[in-house]
């Protein structure tokens, strides 16, 4: 049987869809709660509402999702389920492609998640090229070790990222030189760095 995975943002989707997808997270917790955790009904709300979750089908059928958030340079995954029976690596593949996809666009260079210890999770973040960092114990009452994983995201040569340098600015008052962090557009193809704004 041929299948057709696709990735899409939940607050693309159609009235009916979105309804359908926040029950299906809501089910997700109440199934794999001592996987997941818990979260309040409304974070999925405010994070669909942002645009911060991917879902995947296939088929037309929802299998998974992953939510995220970023800040700075770094894009936190903070929750990923893929169904019982729909747990193969082509779902959890397609939705970690089009997260990438999203990272290059927010300019974030890496990946990062917590993965409790005993989950077979752990398997497929290292099968798709997520490193191992360091660990903490978790939060819950049952206290467990947690895994951070971590993934370096490379733009495609040719593709405008962002890039933090260091430049000297002059300031007009004082005529003084200082340091001063900017944000400057690179380039790759001509790694020449452009100036986005100006002092």
């Amino acid at each position: 049987m041929e299948t057709n995975v696709e990735v899409k943002v939940t607050r693309d989707l159609q009235p009916w869809q979105q309804r359908e997808f926040l029950l299906f997270a809501a089910k997700a917790c109440r199934i794999d709660g001592e996987c997941l955790g818990w979260l309040p009904f409304e974070a999925y709300e405010t994070r669909h509402a942002e645009g911060r979750i991917l879902a995947v089908y296939n088929n037309d059928d929802l299998v998974g999702y992953v939510l995220w958030f970023n800040n700075a340079n770094v894009m936190h995954i903070y929750h990923t389920w893929v169904r019982n029976d729909a747990r193969i690596m082509v779902h959890g593949r397609a939705l970690c492609s089009t997260l990438e996809e999203h990272c290059i666009d927010l300019a974030c260079d890496r990946i990062e998640l917590w993965c409790a210890v005993d989950l077979a999770a752990n398997l497929f973040w290292s099968a798709i090229g997520f490193e191992k960092i360091t660990w903490r114990w978790g939060r819950a009452k049952k206290s467990r070790r947690h895994y951070l994983w971590r993934r370096h995201v490379v733009a495609p040569i040719g593709a405008p990222t962002l890039t933090t340098v260091q430049q000297p600015v002059v300031c007009e008052q004082t005529r003084s030189q200082v340091s001063h962090v900017r944000q400057v557009l690179v380039h790759r193809k001509e790694l020449q760095p452009l100036q986005l704004w100006s002092s």
